[in-house]
């Protein structure tokens, strides 16, 4: 019987991309179209990790939960076919299980660069090189955006940043909503995020700021082509 997460964790090799795992890939959850970012284009600021550790607001890594069986079996089948001198070295049974600030879930497991990570019920994918600031995912809920109004939508995934970073989520009538992060200590060091938006809200922008408030990311195109109308409108 096939494991539906290990479905969501399928490999796709794309020709061309020179690092195997470093494609930021969602997996598609059937119930649901989803857009990925594979990254924003910005500069990466490296998270200094001894401050991480000391952060009594970041939650060290062996702090967490480790991840029910079936999460490390998907982290372990998802790299067995990586090509030859591309294998990630994913760390499936170092698997943790992350509660998120929504009452979602994240599942996480380490690699030898970078990590990967499974969103409850929504997406998965992997993150190598940490080249980028932001890994943004949306998902709706399966609506045809055919007139004017937002369907209602999920924004989530992982930020390479400084910790006490803010991310803010615009909106088309020009109000600016805080998304909360957690935060997870080496050999992680990252930020997490998972929000629900209720219809009517459309999205326009994701913003990273660093402490200081400055920007460090923005991405925008994302959420246009997320609302743009299906062809059978």
């Amino acid at each position: 019987m096939n494991d539906p997460l290990s479905a969501r964790f399928d490999v796709l090799l794309e020709s061309g991309t020179p690092d195997w795992l470093d494609v930021h890939r969602r997996a598609r959850h059937r119930s649901r179209r989803v857009w990925l970012v594979a990254a924003v284009a910005a500069v990466f600021l490296a998270v200094p990790t001894v401050a991480i550790a000391l952060d009594p607001t970041i939650l060290p890594w062996n702090s967490a939960q480790r991840a029910p069986r079936p999460v490390v079996h998907s982290f372990d089948t998802m790299v067995s076919g990586a090509p030859p001198g591309m294998n990630p070295h994913l760390r499936a049974g170092e698997a943790r299980t992350v509660p998120l600030p929504d009452g979602g879930t994240v599942w996480i497991a380490p690699s030898a660069t970078g990590f990967c990570d499974e969103f409850k019920g929504v997406s998965g994918g992997c993150q190598q090189s940490r080249k980028y600031p932001i890994d943004l995912t949306l998902a709706d809920d399966g609506s045809v955006t055919c007139g004017e109004k937002a369907p209602p939508a999920i924004v989530l995934g992982n930020v390479n940043a400084q910790p006490g970073s803010m991310l803010q989520l615009e909106f088309s009538n020009g109000n600016v909503s805080s998304l909360p992060l957690i935060w997870i200590g080496p050999p992680i060091s990252a930020g997490f995020f998972e929000q629900h938006v209720p219809e009517g809200r459309r999205m326009t922008a994701l913003v990273l700021r660093d402490p200081s408030g400055s920007i460090v990311a923005k991405e925008t195109n994302m959420f246009q082509s997320f609302y743009r109308p299906s062809p059978s409108c």
